[in-house]
């Protein structure tokens, strides 16, 4: 067992949260409940646990060769509900099935792992890279900073599978901005 601090804020206000995680019992794995993203260490960065398969070999922050590195950033001066969805089912094959409750995942994102990311912040995730790993966005919800009134829908979807569109390893950036005329839109790039 590892117990594992972290740094959450919001604003002016910071919390230390603590988690108790098991090592070489699955991990940080992912289920069809959301399960968890994978812990983080005591300045919010993330932490490999377990064994045997290589961590971060690399020592620049990415999962290693059995993990998918996913980050979530926020490139406006809103906040943005990411609307994020993981699932390691092989037998969930469209968007439209993975755009479901069960899929989505707050977990490591935002304040309190609510799923919203302040103006400007950033999450990053390390997913065990299981068969069948499937990950996207419906594009999330662009928020009122101050208010957190919903101000407009993101609204393209996009999504990512392993195998055609991704590799064990690989980092997947989720970016959230606005284009040229102030409106919202998500990318996905795959490296």
């Amino acid at each position: 067992m590892n117990v594992l601090a972290r740094r959450v804020c919001w604003r002016s206000w910071c919390l230390i949260v603590a988690s108790v995680v098991a090592t070489g019992v699955g991990g940080c794995g992912m289920g069809a409940t959301g399960g968890s993203a994978g812990p983080v260490d005591a300045f919010g960065n993330p932490a490999v646990v377990g064994g045997g398969d290589g961590g971060d070999v690399a020592g620049d922050g990415s999962g290693g060769p059995s993990r998918v590195t996913v980050d979530l950033i926020n490139g406006t001066g809103l906040a943005v509900d990411v609307a994020f969805f993981v699932s390691a089912d092989p037998g969930i094959a469209t968007p439209d099935q993975l755009f479901t409750d069960i899929f989505r995942t707050t977990e490591g994102i935002g304040f309190l792992s609510g799923g919203v990311l302040n103006a400007a912040e950033s999450a990053r995730l390390l997913l065990p890279c299981d068969a069948g790993l499937f990950l996207g966005t419906t594009g999330g919800v662009f928020l009122d900073p101050v208010s957190g009134v919903a101000l407009v829908d993101g609204g393209v979807r996009r999504s990512v599978r392993l195998g055609p569109q991704f590799d064990c390893g690989d980092r997947i950036t989720f970016r959230y901005i606005l284009n040229a005329e102030q409106q919202p839109q998500t990318t996905v790039r795959v490296e």
